[in-house]
C-alpha cells in the first residue's frame, strides 16, 4: 500500500468516525430540544391552569361579597352581543362579564379582579372592558370587584360631549 492510498484511508476512517459522532451529537441535540419544549409547554400549562383557578376562585369570593353585600345574582358568566360595522361589513362582538346583578332595582354588570393593577379603574385594560360592558350590556352602572382587598366599586361613566359640543368649545 502507497501512502497516498494510505493517507486517503486515514482520512476516510476519520472522516466516518467523526460523521458518526456529529450525527450523535445532533440527534442528542434535538432530543434535548424536543424534551425541552415538552417541558415548556406543560409549564405554561399548568401556569395557566393555576391562571384559572385562582380566577375561579376569586370569583367565588366575589360572589359571596356580592350577596353580602345584598345583590341579588342574575346571572354568572352573563352573555352579550353587538356589531360593529367597518366599511359597512358587520362583526359580531361577543362578551362574557363575571356577574348580572341587581340591587334597588338598578341592574349592574360586576366584573372580578384578583387584586393588583387589574383591580383599579385606571388600569387602561380594565376601564376599557367596562366600557365595553357599559356598551353592550343594557344596565344601569357597573361594579368593580377587587377581590383581594374586598371591595366593590360602582363605576360609571360620564357622557361624553356631542359632536355639536366639541365643534362649539373649538369655536370659544
Amino acid at each position: 500500500m502507497s501512502t497516498v492510498q494510505y493517507l486517503q484511508r486515514l482520512c476516510s476512517e476519520w472522516l466516518v468516525a467523526h460523521a458518526i459522532s456529529v450525527i450523535g451529537l445532533l440527534m442528542g441535540a434535538v432530543a434535548v430540544l424536543v424534551i425541552g419544549l415538552i417541558w415548556l409547554k406543560g409549564v405554561a400549562a399548568r401556569r395557566v391552569m393555576a391562571q384559572r383557578r385562582l380566577g375561579a376562585r376569586g370569583e367565588r369570593r366575589a360572589l359571596q361579597m356580592l350577596k353580602r353585600a345584598g345583590y341579588e345574582i342574575l346571572g354568572e358568566q352573563a352573555t352579550a352581543s353587538y356589531q360593529v360595522l367597518v366599511d359597512q361589513r358587520a362583526f359580531p362582538i361577543h362578551l362574557r362579564a363575571d356577574f348580572l346583578v341587581k340591587k334597588a332595582g338598578q341592574t349592574f354588570v360586576a366584573e372580578a379582579k384578583s387584586g393588583g393593577p387589574s383591580a383599579q379603574i385606571t388600569t387602561r385594560a380594565t376601564r376599557r372592558q367596562l366600557l365595553e360592558y357599559q356598551h353592550a350590556f343594557a344596565v344601569h352602572g357597573l361594579l368593580l370587584i377587587d377581590v383581594a382587598a374586598e371591595t366593590i366599586a360602582e363605576v360609571h361613566f360620564q357622557s361624553l360631549p356631542t359632536s355639536k359640543e366639541l365643534l362649539r368649545s373649538l369655536r370659544r
